[in-house]
């Protein structure tokens, strides 16, 4: 097995992102309960739609972060797979040819890599740290992706996740029917331990979905899904890098793919799954969320409609102007000429009110962070509306990222 060459597992990586953008992808964010989602939204005649969701109570409700059309025009990047950082607010979505980057929770996206053949990417495990394979070798960026250096090293472990440390890898090797191993390398991939999976916990791959292995949150952790052939997957659990497993859950039979992964919080474990609503429109999304190490689950339900996230009344507006944003210590909300009377209220993502600042004819609001109690707020995405004379003027998103 060990004679495998990294250009076919890129290959074969590729192949599989490709055939899951339409079923979905999840991945965890910064901080606990927070995730993030990229799928097929909806569509309008013969135009798909695909967006970018964000959630920061483990599922629970969802904002609409970016969006865009299939094909989209040159320079417009189009929803494909995303993954996390360790740093609070930053997000990668990755083709096979090119990688963004998102430093304010996926509105905003910077083209930093593009490639003339097939690439792969992985990050998480470290803040600003991601790696990029392709047939040239791997490359490695310290700075979210902005640059990227090929390490010089040959490498054999056929890897599909980062672990804990910077040098780790995971994944598994073997052939349906036969046998699985876990692969763990602690030298970027360049050699690695063999650890034999009982058939038990993996032996089969059903049309596109081989056991996978990812990362738990701490060291050592690890979950392993596998499916099998009655179209059911199990969830396994381990704490001494996958010598042991303990199972965990078992699916259902269901006929379409999942997409999964463990959150930032111990214990905590995310599945997604999509199927297409009766109007043959739009999607039905499930969240499913486990707080106990994946073996019972919660499930949130959210009817992706073309007019979610956007159902809300939110109306943004350009004439209101924050700066910085994000910003760490201070915020000026800048206003047009309104008179007398205007109203700043803060809100938390999940619409709970936490402060409001009057105007005494001044045109600037300064907001610190805090609450009504005079409390700093925590970290995170928040919302802000201007009212004038009882009316809604705009309702926009700022950024609070502590120093």
């Amino acid at each position: 097995m060990k004679s495998i060459k990294i250009i076919s597992f890129f290959i074969c990586a590729i192949f599989i992102h490709c055939t899951l953008v339409g079923s979905g992808q999840i991945t965890r964010g910064a901080l606990p309960g927070e995730i993030y989602l990229s799928t097929q939204w909806y569509h309008d005649g013969y135009i798909l739609h695909y967006g970018i969701f964000h959630s920061i109570d483990n599922g629970y409700n969802l904002e609409l972060v970016y969006q865009n059309i299939a094909n989209p025009p040159s320079g417009q990047m189009g929803v494909a797979t995303v993954t996390g950082d360790a740093s609070n607010g930053f997000l990668y979505n990755y083709s096979s040819t090119n990688l963004w980057v998102s430093m304010d929770y996926g509105e905003d996206w910077d083209l930093t890599d593009e490639n003339y053949g097939y690439a792969k990417y992985f990050s998480g495990s470290l803040p600003g740290l991601v790696f990029k394979g392709n047939n040239d070798g791997l490359f490695k960026s310290t700075d979210y992706g902005h640059s990227f250096e090929l390490l010089p090293i040959t490498v054999t472990c056929p890897f599909t996740e980062l672990g804990y440390y910077e040098n780790e890898f995971f994944g598994i090797n073997g052939e349906s029917g036969i046998g699985y191993n876990i692969v763990h390398s602690l030298d970027y991939g360049q050699t690695y331990t063999e650890i034999p999976l009982d058939t038990t916990i993996a032996l089969w791959q059903i049309w596109d979905r081989p056991p996978k292995v990812v990362r738990g949150a701490s060291s050592g952790e690890l979950y392993l899904v596998s499916w099998w052939p009655d179209i059911s997957y199990k969830i396994f659990h381990s704490v001494d890098t996958g010598y042991t497993w303990t199972q965990q859950y078992v699916s259902a039979p269901m006929d379409h793919n999942i997409s999964y992964t463990p959150g930032r919080e111990q214990g905590s474990f995310y599945v997604m799954r999509l199927e297409t609503a009766p109007d043959q429109t739009h999607n039905w999304l499930y969240i499913d969320y486990s707080c106990d190490y994946a073996q019972t689950f919660t499930t949130y339900f959210h009817d992706l409609e073309p007019t979610f996230g956007i159902d809300r009344g939110l109306v943004k507006s350009s004439s209101i102007k924050t700066y910085p944003n994000p910003f760490s210590q201070f915020i000026t909300f800048e206003l047009p000429n309104y008179d007398n009377g205007n109203v700043v209220q803060i809100f938390e993502i999940n619409g709970n009110l936490v402060k409001e600042l009057e105007s005494l004819g001044d045109k600037d609001f300064i907001w610190d962070a805090t609450n009504q109690s005079g409390q700093k707020v925590s970290e995170g995405t928040y919302l802000f509306r201007v009212l004038n004379n009882d009316n809604q003027v705009t309702i926009n998103k700022i950024i609070y990222i502590k120093n």
